[in-house]
């Protein structure tokens, strides 16, 4: 991961890991966020939550996301109005291992 960033993706987490309070933010994100089992339910949309959902919405879900598999994304896209669900191949951060790719599916869902 990383090999293929664009210049400016490695300066932006260069610079990041350099800002004052960048280690005590990231640890208390972690801990808020990740529990020893996985991601903490406490931050989960309900069903009813994503029926609620107004404005259109593109999920961008890798094939490997550790946060929630491809039947938790389809089953996100079924609930929400007004989805789209596009899958792409990789993890939890699409637009950091293929800035372009993840760019283009955005543009074609803005129609931009």
């Amino acid at each position: 991961v990383g090999e293929s960033w664009p210049d400016a993706m490695c300066a932006c987490g260069y610079c990041f890991r350099h800002l004052p309070k960048y280690k005590t933010a990231w640890l208390s994100l972690m801990e808020a966020m990740l529990t020893p089992l996985g991601a903490n339910e406490r931050y989960a949309f309900s069903a009813e939550e994503l029926r609620q959902v107004r404005p259109p919405v593109l999920y961008v879900w890798g094939d490997n996301d550790p946060f929630g598999d491809l039947e938790a994304a389809r089953g996100a896209e079924r609930l929400t109005p007004e989805a789209e669900l596009q899958v792409w191949q990789g993890g939890h951060l699409p637009w950091w291992d293929d800035a372009e790719a993840c760019g283009e599916m955005v543009r074609g869902f803005l129609d931009v």
